[in-house]
């Protein structure tokens, strides 16, 4: 193998190692936990709605 041959090689494997540092994902995000006590977001759709969330309803307009 020529001389400029194995130091293309070289320079090209260093350079995908440096590109595959550069590369590496970031770590997940933590896992979601539940709001905290008399957050306003409902999650279930099975509860029935309060009187407040009701009369909320009502007033908004139709959704699409």
């Amino acid at each position: 193998m020529p001389p400029y041959m194995s130091r293309c090689l070289k320079a090209l494997g260093n350079w995908l190692i440096a590109a595959g540092q550069l590369w590496i994902p970031p770590p997940p995000p933590p896992p979601l936990e539940d709001p905290p006590p008399g957050h306003p977001e409902r999650l279930a759709d099975g509860i029935p709605l309060t009187d407040l969330e009701r009369s909320l309803r009502e007033e908004l307009p139709s959704w699409p």
